[in-house]
């Protein structure tokens, strides 16, 4: 098993990610961090961990997708599993992935839920995504499920049947690397409902950059409306919206409210009927009208959003997909 984490500037929290990566209860495992150029004292955090299984490289500076193709190319695992640098596993994280994986020569790639937490490690009143058995690539193009990188374990073979993660893709290259996997062969991949990781949201992150996002999730539908037309024809509107509500969501969470507004807009006008069935998008909705109240009456009309949430019933994509609002 090789654990493969790309580092840029976390020296706040590298030291918790690769503890929880060395703490797994699979012990037969490395851990190869790769620093990507890193102006702070990530390389130095990382040299402070004394354990035989922790390797430090140093990377391209040409970003995730490229320091962890560097990182497979000199891992010896049979699986690789990728855990971002301010994320954080739950000690058995692995274990469950394997156990799903391993009795399954039919699977090539798995996947845990994950919950959010905040740059101190508070968690985030964000809902968390449980898929429970198989999901296809239509599925998984019209939402990500996996959520984040740090949720995957994926077999060596067919990581470097699909040559890896797509290096031009800054944003959406997890994403990318699932899909292409989900081609090889049916029913190949799967995930666990079972709550892995703790996924860090936090200021200045490559991921807040929302425009940047959407510039780079219409390279990937383009990209995968060459590999699969009929396919991304059909779903490109409801996936494109469902990518839009996402980051007002992204918005909303860091107080851009006014641009938590417009993204939602988009998304309703991206795909009206698909959004307005979502529940996500009535909280959404919700939170757009409660952010024009004074902060106390904004949290108080969230928390009571996420309570009326929680007895409603799951979106009409899937009945394996469990949104769980705060848990």
């Amino acid at each position: 098993m090789s654990v493969i984490i790309p580092a840029r500037d976390v020296g706040p929290f590298i030291q918790e990610a690769v503890t929880s990566a060395l703490a797994q209860t699979v012990q037969d495992l490395e851990v190869i961090v790769v620093d990507d150029g890193s102006r702070d004292d990530t390389r130095a955090r990382v040299s402070m961990i004394a354990d035989p299984r922790l390797r430090l490289l140093c990377g391209p500076g040409r970003g995730a997708a490229a320091t962890r193709n560097l990182a497979m190319a000199s891992a010896k695992g049979t699986y690789f599993a990728f855990l971002d640098a301010d994320d954080v596993w739950l000690p058995a994280h692995l274990a469950r992935l394997l156990d799903r994986i391993e009795p399954h020569p039919d699977l090539d790639l798995v996947f845990a839920a994950a919950s959010w937490i905040d740059e101190t490690g508070k968690p985030l009143p964000r809902s968390v995504v449980r898929w429970q058995g198989a999901i296809g690539y239509r599925e998984l193009f019209l939402e990500f499920f996996p959520v984040t990188a740090s949720a995957l374990l994926v077999r060596r073979s067919a990581a470097e049947r699909v040559a890896g993660f797509d290096e031009n893709l800054r944003f959406g290259e997890d994403h990318d690397l699932c899909l292409r996997v989900a081609r090889l062969r049916p029913g190949n991949c799967a995930g666990v409902p079972e709550i892995g990781l703790r996924y860090r949201r936090r200021p200045g992150q490559d991921t807040s950059d929302r425009a940047d996002r959407l510039r780079y999730w219409r390279m990937l539908v383009d990209k995968h409306r060459a590999l699969a037309p009929a396919l991304v024809c059909e779903v490109e509107a409801v996936a494109t919206a469902n990518h839009q509500r996402a980051l007002s969501a992204l918005a909303y969470e860091s107080g851009s409210y006014a641009e938590s507004r417009d993204w939602l807009a988009r998304a309703l006008r991206a795909a009206p009927l698909a959004m307005v069935r979502d529940r996500r998008t009535w909280h959404l909705a919700a939170a757009a009208v409660a952010s024009h109240l004074p902060a106390p009456a904004r949290r108080w009309a969230e928390k009571a959003g996420g309570s009326l949430l929680a007895t409603l019933p799951s979106p009409t994509t899937t009945n394996r997909a469990v949104y769980n609002p705060h848990r």
